[in-house]
């Protein structure tokens, strides 16, 4: 009777020699082996198995340590009970067709009544009896199979049936290591979202998507200055770790492990605008699965989106106070319970898509005392501004009479005053008085679908001071 040892190194190299064989035909360029429990070169692979057992049956996942021990299924006992049954269960890429499967598996002992079967697909592909201690079961390697569909599962069970008897050796069948050649010709499929726009100074999109084959591999973003035009700029992140096993050879070999080759992901790509020119940019995102098909995925069906790259003016204490406008999601201030009714409704507001407002002192302060526009009381001062909205990509000035809100914060009470509305070419002008203090003054413009732009300009209103003699 051969020792174990014998039948190890034996084993070794029958699954060294079928792994040369087949590498060689995966020449196609969706063809993957995806691994489980260890790798072709011995690395552990944390693969999620499925577990059952009854009676004397049992059935242990243990893929931590080296490559000579893995999975086993045991029958355990002096004299197993009949019915005693164990099986394992790795369930392999959904929606990819399998071409060959290896199984390095070796068996021990021997029970009368004993049977070790593997099966995948409504295929058997071992169906070998465990009742002969004087001939040592070797089991066979590599099977050629072709099976297809969204739930295969490749199951190793072993059972004892009626007038079960025990040999010399507790008889079980170790399960070492699972490499499975899939050809998966199906894309994932999703959709993008942009984080928002108008942006400044970065921008995130993400990919949304879900894979029924071998994984997700990378997402890739690809940002022109018009639908379709040359890039401008690319980025290209990572999903998840579903990285060849063995790069430096010709074949894919990836870990089946749902940790590392992710299925769903919303996977965020970014990039620096701080020095792009402001304007109307085009993106579009595609997803690669871990074989290589692409996907694009937009949320609006077409191979590009639009979003838009702007700057604001933050603002400087000059002769003339210039403070620019916040972009959409800076918290919103609350009205009193009586507001003002001027708000922006209508037509005007629902067409302004992406509002962008400014506004400066267009008259002399006092002083500017740090950031804070010093104004003289009893005297008007004139505020100008300008709204721009993206209307078919393009950002225009706002159409006449759409309406500006005027909110006044004193402390942390905020009133609506009574705003003004856009003349010529988006510009609007209004003139104010307060009385001696401190405040905000917020000029804040809101559309019908929510996106809203304000400024906040804080000013202190005080006495002149009389010169002394």
């Amino acid at each position: 009777m051969p020792s174990f040892g014998l039948k190890q190194k034996l084993g070794v190299a029958a699954l060294t020699a079928a792994m040369f064989a087949l590498s060689a035909g995966a020449a196609s360029a969706n063809e993957a082996w995806v691994w489980a429990c260890h790798g072709p070169n011995g690395g552990v692979i944390h693969t999620d198995m499925g577990q059952d057992a009854k009676k004397g049956g049992e059935a242990v996942v243990d893929c931590a340590g080296p490559d000579n021990a893995g999975s086993t299924l045991k029958l355990n006992g002096a004299t197993p009970e009949s019915g005693s049954y164990a099986s394992l269960n790795v369930r392999l890429p959904a929606g990819a067709t399998i071409k060959k499967v290896l199984i390095f598996q070796t068996a021990h002992g021997s029970a009368a009544g004993g049977r070790y079967v593997v099966a995948l697909g409504g295929q058997t592909l071992v169906d070998q009896v465990l009742d002969d201690p004087d001939h040592p079961v070797v089991l066979p390697t590599s099977f050629d199979v072709n099976v297809s569909g969204l739930s295969s599962t490749l199951s190793m069970s072993l059972s004892c049936g009626p007038n079960c008897a025990q040999g010399a050796v507790p008889a079980s069948v170790d399960v070492v290591k699972v490499g499975v050649l899939v050809d998966d010709t199906v894309p994932a499929y999703g959709r993008s979202r942009n984080a928002n726009s108008p942006v400044n100074g970065s921008a995130t999109m993400y990919a949304n998507a879900i894979d029924e084959g071998v994984g997700l591999g990378r997402a890739e973003l690809v940002v022109s200055q018009s639908d379709g035009g040359p890039a401008v700029a690319t980025r290209s992140e990572p999903i998840g770790q579903c990285n060849d096993l063995t790069p430096d050879d010709a074949k894919l070999d990836l870990p089946l492990a749902g940790d590392r080759c992710l299925r769903s992901v919303d996977q965020p790509v970014g990039f620096d605008t701080s020095k792009w020119t402001e304007g109307i940019y085009y993106y579009s995102m595609r997803v690669y699965d871990a074989v290589g098909n692409p996907v694009t995925a937009q949320s609006n069906g077409k191979d590009y989106e639009p979003f838009e790259v702007w700057h604001p003016v933050l603002g400087s204490p000059t002769q003339t106070l210039s403070i620019g406008s916040s972009p959409i999601g800076t918290p919103e201030p609350q009205p009193n319970v009586n507001p003002n009714p001027n708000g922006t409704v209508g037509s005007q507001s629902a067409s302004c898509r992406s509002p962008r407002l400014s506004v400066s002192l267009a008259q002399k302060p006092l002083r500017v005392s740090k950031s804070v526009a010093v104004l003289q009381y009893g005297k008007r001062y004139r505020f100008e501004g300008r709204l721009s909205c993206v209307v078919n990509g393009r950002r225009i000035s706002a159409p006449k009479r759409t309406k500006i809100e005027l909110l006044n914060k004193i402390g942390s009470r905020t009133t609506t005053k009574t705003g003004t509305k856009i003349a010529d070419k988006g510009r609007f002008k209004v003139s104010l008085k307060y009385p001696v203090g401190s405040r905000t003054l917020i000029f804040r413009f809101r559309n019908a679908d929510g996106q809203r732009s304000h400024v906040s300009i804080k000013i202190k209103t005080e006495k002149k001071k009389k010169s002394k003699r």
